[in-house]
C-alpha cells in the first residue's frame, strides 16, 4: 500500500508532500522536475527515473538497527510503500490503485548524495539492499495514499 507521495520540483528543495498524484506514461509524476524538464525540452524521462519507491519498513530498519532516523521527505523517492516486497518486482509488471500499470526496472540503492544530504553517517550500508525500486509508467492514472497493489 502506497503510505507517502513525494515530488521535487526542482534540485536543492525539499521534497512535497501529496495525498494524491497524477502519474504519466512517459515523464513520470505530475510536478516533478524530470517530466517538467522533459516537457520543456521536448522529450521523455528515462523508464528507470519515472518512479522510485521505497517501504515504510526499511525506513525503520535503519533506525532499530543503525540508530538512523530517515523520513520520507528525505529519503528522495517518489512513494512509500507498507507491506510490498519491493525486491522481488525488478522484472514485473504490476497495478497501483485503479488504473495505474507500472514496471520494476531496477533496485535503487542508495548513493552517498543521500548520505551527504541529509547528514546520517552510515545511511549507505544501512539501506543497502533496501533503497527502493526504480519503475517505468506503462498505464497512466491517479495515484493515492492508500493506494494498494496488486501483483502478478
Amino acid at each position: 500500500m502506497i503510505v507517502g507521495i513525494y515530488t521535487k520540483p526542482k534540485a536543492g528543495v525539499t521534497m512535497t508532500r501529496h495525498t494524491s498524484i497524477n502519474c504519466e506514461a512517459g515523464y513520470g509524476l505530475e510536478g516533478d522536475m524530470y517530466g517538467d524538464r522533459a516537457r520543456e525540452q521536448g522529450g521523455t524521462v528515462a523508464p528507470m527515473a519515472q518512479v522510485t519507491m521505497t517501504s515504510a519498513e526499511a525506513m525503520h530498519a535503519c533506525k532499530v538497527e543503525y540508530d538512523l532516523l530517515l523520513r520520507p521527505q528525505e529519503c528522495r523517492r517518489n512513494l512509500i510503500t507498507v507491506g510490498v516486497a519491493l525486491n522481488a518486482l525488478v522484472g514485473k509488471t504490476f497495478k497501483v490503485g485503479d488504473s495505474v500499470v507500472l514496471k520494476g526496472i531496477e533496485l535503487c540503492e542508495p548513493c552517498g548524495t543521500l548520505e551527504k544530504l541529509t547528514g546520517l553517517k552510515g545511511l549507505v550500508k544501512a539501506m543497502q539492499h533496501r533503497g527502493g525500486l526504480r519503475c517505468q509508467i506503462i498505464e497512466s492514472g491517479e495515484l493515492r495514499e492508500g493506494d494498494a497493489f496488486e501483483i502478478g
